[in-house]
């Protein structure tokens, strides 16, 4: 978690630095560091992060889940059902990315490139946040989510504005995780679990191990996500 602090910090500097030919490849960057936070956050529902439950969470919560938008009792929910249901139409999983991921990849990264994908997903967990909490599954509130994100993402701001400009955190954070976050997650889903509700009750059935080759996997599957069938054992 602190390397994934240090490097996109260091790729935030290093463009601000190298001027407008390193931010693009500094935005692919950060959007890839994004991905591997998200992971984490996989981890920490897992209880990897630490091996005390209290600590795990409030890692997982303000240093994981919060800097990319998420709240980590929402996610929590949602993965555990994703076991339960995997591919199965009851699936959250499927909803969720059968909101953002068409049939048209033209149609798919033109709402990625928009920013209609991005907010689409919030959307989606903001419902699935708010349906949970009438079944009282889930505690909290839209506010309270809102509240901890900004109180999470008020360092960040601070300090990218103190090192170089308020817009860097814009153009260095939020486009990355509305454009590049979006993309690598779309792709990781493909990859772990045939898209659509499966006939089948066999969990195992619809999970995939995947090995796409050293630089992809870096990409897709940082620590070692791709061996997704046997995170499913």
């Amino acid at each position: 978690l602190s390397s994934l602090y240090g490097m996109t910090a260091l790729l935030m500097l290093a463009a601000w630095k190298l001027g407008p030919l390193a931010w693009l490849p500094a935005m692919v960057g950060v959007g890839l560091l994004q991905h591997a936070w998200f992971l984490l956050l996989h981890e920490g529902t897992h209880g990897a992060l630490h091996p005390n439950r209290n600590v795990n969470n409030w890692v997982a919560e303000w240093l994981v889940a919060l800097p990319i938008g998420l709240r980590f009792r929402t996610y929590n929910l949602y993965h555990q059902r994703h076991h339960r249901y995997t591919r199965a139409a009851t699936d959250p999983e499927i909803s969720m990315f059968g909101e953002v991921a068409h049939d048209s990849v033209l149609r798919t990264l033109l709402e990625i490139f928009t920013g209609i994908t991005v907010i689409r997903m919030l959307l989606w967990f903001m419902r699935f946040a708010h349906e949970a909490r009438s079944a009282g599954v889930l505690t909290g509130s839209l506010l309270g989510d809102l509240l901890a994100t900004t109180v999470a993402w008020t360092p960040w701001m601070i300090l990218v504005s103190a090192l170089s400009a308020p817009w860097m955190f814009v153009l260095f954070w939020l486009v990355p995780l509305s454009v590049v976050f979006p993309i690598v997650s779309i792709v990781q889903s493909y990859a772990e679990h045939p898209m659509g509700p499966q006939a089948t009750t066999d969990e195992f059935a619809r999970t995939a191990t995947t090995r796409l080759g050293f630089l992809l996997d870096l990409v897709v599957h940082p620590f070692y996500s791709g061996e997704h069938l046997a995170h499913h054992l």
